[in-house]
């Protein structure tokens, strides 16, 4: 069963390729999750929400939102 964090990752996955016009089936989500690369995914989206925390944003951007909700003021 796929965790709250995977299946949100798995939906936008879904809503961008369905924007580039590819169709996804639930077996090609499937093999790519055993194959490792949806936890990688998270992984480094993970990375991206430290990097960004640690990070002074200029006054001139004032809003940041990264995908997993966290709101940063600069």
């Amino acid at each position: 069963m796929a965790s709250e964090r995977e299946r949100a990752m798995i939906e936008r996955w879904k809503v961008a390729t369905r924007a580039a016009g590819i169709q996804l089936s639930d077996e090609d989500i499937e093999r790519t999750a055993e194959r490792g690369f949806l936890s990688r995914a998270l992984t480094v989206e993970e990375m991206i929400d430290r990097i960004v925390t640690g990070v002074e944003i200029p006054d001139y951007l004032d809003l940041v939102t990264t995908t997993t909700g966290e709101t940063h003021h600069g």
